[in-house]
């Protein structure tokens, strides 16, 4: 009579089956480790690109209080001109030379104006349409991005 069950078939089976088990523990906490690893490694990453998100954030801030306190005394300035300009026509005095800066977009405009003469509506010649030379052909633009 010939039995099905042999005990040493099954021995080696689940011996096998144990090995095989072992074997892929091994291999999952290997990769786990390896897992556990990278995180880390990226974790320090990330504060790092956190700090250096920080630190640029801080210097925009920075930089755009600048640019408006630029920009304050830029117009501070334009109205001292204009103040001057109009003392020294209020002397009789012939102005010879200034600049007129305007802003259009974000770049900032600046022309300088030689022999500015008054015409019949009794104001400079800045902005009217005949300005017939006035405008000297040096003119300069400047980014402000």
């Amino acid at each position: 009579m010939c039995s099905i069950f042999r005990p040493e078939t099954n021995t080696n089976q689940a011996t096998n089956l144990e090995a095989e088990l072992k074997a892929l523990r091994q291999e999952l906490q290997s990769q786990k480790d390896k897992n556990d690893s990278e995180a880390a490694s990226l974790k320090v990453q990330l504060n790092g690109i956190r700090q250096q998100n920080l630190e640029l954030t801080e210097e925009l801030e920075r930089s755009k209080k600048d640019q408006e306190d630029l920009l304050i005394l830029l117009a501070d300035q334009d109205s001292k001109i204009k103040s001057y300009k109009q003392m020294l026509k209020a002397r009789g005095e012939q102005v010879s030379f200034f600049f007129v800066a305007s802003f259009q977009g974000q770049k900032l405009i600046i022309n300088g104006f030689k022999q500015v003469s008054e015409d019949e509506d009794g104001d400079d010649d800045i902005g009217d349409s005949d300005n017939s030379g006035d405008l000297d052909p040096s003119s300069e633009e400047a980014d402000l991005c």
